[in-house]
């Protein structure tokens, strides 16, 4: 029985009988899994496990990595916007409303680090938000 392994679409694992608890996590989506996941297996038993990947939102994107006060901080150095919600609905591809990622970046930077900008960049691009040159 495997403790950790590398999972992709119908990956099967042999589990020894007992208790287990499937787990994954990314910060580009919400993880959602079925009542399959968890629990008691017997020997012999079959058991399907689904696991569902969710894009993150702009908005979810910000506030699952960034904390209140670089959130704040973020918007203070963006234009002094009122709310994530409101530098999200700026991001939205449409003409003239692409930003570029080092624009992005340096704002991010000056609010949290360098590795929480990479992660909340590639996050945005999941979400659909298109950067510009």
């Amino acid at each position: 029985m495997p403790a950790n392994f590398a999972g992709s679409a119908d990956t099967e694992v042999t589990l020894s009988p007992g208790t287990f608890s499937v787990t994954a996590s990314s910060p580009n989506f919400i993880t959602s899994f079925s009542s399959e996941c968890s629990g008691t297996i017997a020997a012999g038993q079959h058991l399907t496990c689904t696991i569902t990947n969710t894009a993150k939102t702009c908005v979810e994107c910000f506030t699952s990595l960034l904390n209140s006060t670089q959130i704040n901080k973020f918007l203070e150095v963006d234009g002094g916007l009122s709310s994530i919600e409101e530098a999200c609905a700026g991001l939205q591809p449409f003409p003239g409303g692409l930003i570029s990622e080092s624009t992005l970046r340096s704002s991010i930077v000056l609010a949290a680090d360098v590795r929480i900008a990479n992660e909340l960049i590639a996050c945005l691009k999941n979400a659909g938000i298109v950067f510009g040159p």
